[in-house]
Protein backbone atom coordinates (compact mmCIF):
# COMPACT_ATOMS: atom_id res chain seq x y z
CA UNK A 1 0.00 0.00 0.00
CA UNK A 2 1.15 3.30 -1.03
CA UNK A 3 0.64 6.42 1.80
CA UNK A 4 -0.44 9.76 -0.11
CA UNK A 5 -0.12 12.40 2.49
CA UNK A 6 -2.43 14.80 2.57
CA UNK A 7 -1.44 18.38 1.70
CA UNK A 8 -2.24 21.44 3.75
CA UNK A 9 -5.00 22.14 1.88
CA UNK A 10 -6.36 19.19 2.15
CA UNK A 11 -6.15 18.76 5.80
CA UNK A 12 -7.86 22.54 6.48
CA UNK A 13 -10.58 21.26 4.33
CA UNK A 14 -11.12 18.35 6.63
CA UNK A 15 -11.17 20.25 9.90
CA UNK A 16 -13.51 22.44 8.46
CA UNK A 17 -15.93 19.19 8.02
CA UNK A 18 -14.89 18.05 11.03
CA UNK A 19 -15.93 20.99 12.71
CA UNK A 20 -19.08 21.19 11.12
CA UNK A 21 -19.56 17.61 13.02
CA UNK A 22 -18.89 18.35 16.02
CA UNK A 23 -21.52 18.63 18.74
CA UNK A 24 -21.43 21.55 20.95
CA UNK A 25 -20.20 23.55 18.06
CA UNK A 26 -16.32 24.31 19.03
CA UNK A 27 -15.12 28.16 19.23
CA UNK A 28 -15.54 30.20 16.81
CA UNK A 29 -11.93 30.31 15.84
CA UNK A 30 -11.42 26.63 15.43
CA UNK A 31 -11.55 26.77 11.54
CA UNK A 32 -9.01 28.87 11.22
CA UNK A 33 -6.39 27.09 13.06
CA UNK A 34 -3.61 26.24 11.11
CA UNK A 35 -3.27 21.93 11.49
CA UNK A 36 -0.37 21.09 13.29
CA UNK A 37 2.39 18.85 11.34
CA UNK A 38 3.31 15.93 13.01
CA UNK A 39 6.03 13.17 12.19
CA UNK A 40 4.49 9.62 13.13
CA UNK A 41 6.46 7.90 15.66
CA UNK A 42 9.53 5.79 14.56
CA UNK A 43 9.26 6.83 11.39
CA UNK A 44 10.45 9.58 8.86
CA UNK A 45 6.35 10.37 7.55
CA UNK A 46 5.02 13.78 8.64
CA UNK A 47 1.33 14.42 8.25
CA UNK A 48 -1.42 17.21 9.22
CA UNK A 49 -3.51 16.66 12.13
CA UNK A 50 -5.88 18.06 14.69
CA UNK A 51 -4.86 20.63 16.96
CA UNK A 52 -3.81 19.69 20.57
CA UNK A 53 -6.16 21.02 22.53
CA UNK A 54 -9.11 18.71 20.51
CA UNK A 55 -7.86 15.72 22.14
CA UNK A 56 -6.34 17.23 25.96
CA UNK A 57 -6.94 14.95 28.44
CA UNK A 58 -6.93 11.79 27.12
CA UNK A 59 -4.84 9.66 24.80
CA UNK A 60 -3.98 10.35 21.66
CA UNK A 61 -2.55 8.34 18.88
CA UNK A 62 -0.79 11.94 17.86
CA UNK A 63 0.14 14.14 20.90
CA UNK A 64 -0.72 11.53 23.95
CA UNK A 65 0.26 8.23 23.72
CA UNK A 66 -0.24 5.59 26.00
CA UNK A 67 2.97 3.68 27.28
CA UNK A 68 1.42 0.38 25.40
CA UNK A 69 3.92 -2.60 24.46
CA UNK A 70 3.54 -1.34 20.14
CA UNK A 71 5.26 1.52 21.30
CA UNK A 72 8.56 1.05 19.57
CA UNK A 73 6.67 0.02 16.11
CA UNK A 74 6.35 2.72 13.95
CA UNK A 75 2.91 4.32 12.93
CA UNK A 76 1.28 3.94 9.86
CA UNK A 77 -1.81 5.74 9.22
CA UNK A 78 -4.48 4.17 6.60
CA UNK A 79 -5.95 6.41 4.72
CA UNK A 80 -8.90 3.65 3.30
CA UNK A 81 -9.96 3.30 7.09
CA UNK A 82 -9.04 6.14 8.63
CA UNK A 83 -7.06 4.33 11.08
CA UNK A 84 -3.38 4.50 13.00
CA UNK A 85 -1.83 1.40 12.44
CA UNK A 86 1.75 -0.09 14.41
CA UNK A 87 3.88 -2.22 11.90
CA UNK A 88 5.34 -4.65 14.01
CA UNK A 89 8.77 -6.34 13.26
CA UNK A 90 6.53 -8.93 10.67
CA UNK A 91 5.27 -6.09 8.33
CA UNK A 92 2.01 -6.71 10.11
CA UNK A 93 -0.49 -3.71 10.54
CA UNK A 94 -1.92 -4.01 13.74
CA UNK A 95 -4.44 -0.88 14.98
CA UNK A 96 -2.78 1.51 17.19
CA UNK A 97 -3.84 1.31 20.93
CA UNK A 98 -4.61 4.46 21.18
CA UNK A 99 -6.44 4.86 18.09
CA UNK A 100 -10.36 5.64 19.24
CA UNK A 101 -11.25 2.76 16.63
CA UNK A 102 -9.09 0.62 17.88
CA UNK A 103 -11.40 -0.66 20.23
CA UNK A 104 -14.53 -0.96 18.00
CA UNK A 105 -15.01 -4.76 17.31
CA UNK A 106 -15.41 -4.35 13.38
CA UNK A 107 -12.55 -1.99 13.13
CA UNK A 108 -10.00 -3.61 14.95
CA UNK A 109 -9.98 -6.40 13.05
CA UNK A 110 -6.71 -7.26 11.01
CA UNK A 111 -4.25 -9.81 10.27
CA UNK A 112 -2.91 -10.69 13.27
CA UNK A 113 0.55 -12.45 13.99
CA UNK A 114 0.60 -11.93 17.93
CA UNK A 115 2.53 -8.81 18.02
CA UNK A 116 -0.59 -7.07 19.68
CA UNK A 117 -1.18 -9.42 22.72
CA UNK A 118 -1.52 -7.38 26.02
CA UNK A 119 -1.46 -3.93 23.78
Amino acid sequence: MVEIPLTKQQAEMLIRIEAKLLDPPPPSDYIDRVPEKHRLENTKTYMFTHHKDKCAGQYCVIHNMSDHSMRNFPQQFRYDRYLMERICPHGIGHPDPDDPKASDRYESIHGCDGCCAGA
